[in-house]
């Protein structure tokens, strides 16, 4: 699933709030390891990773001004890491391991 898609999945079931692909904001980044915030991504997640990361960050802000922004990194296994941030505080972390 494309991180546009999870992030309407994620809206939908966990905030009951339905968005349109096109109000959704999606960019691309190759991140080096030590350029991540400790606070989003914990250290330990991302011990031996040499390589850059390919990121996927989406976001969405509603009509009350919350921002959603879910980040997916790319760490050298199967499913990315998933990290979802609500009006910048970290809400849910899925690691798929």
């Amino acid at each position: 699933m494309n991180a546009i898609e999870k992030m309407q999945v994620v809206l939908r079931e966990d905030y009951g709030i339905y968005v349109p692909k096109e109000e959704i904001t999606a960019e691309g980044v190759l991140l080096y390891a030590d350029e991540i915030d400790e606070t989003i991504v914990p250290i330990e997640m991302l011990v031996g990773v040499t390589e850059t990361l390919q990121t996927e960050m989406t976001s969405y802000r509603d009509e009350h001004d919350n921002e959603y922004l879910l980040i997916q990194l790319e760490v050298g296994r199967p499913e990315p890491l998933e990290i979802l941030l609500v009006n910048d505080e970290v809400v849910q972390q899925i690691s798929h391991d």
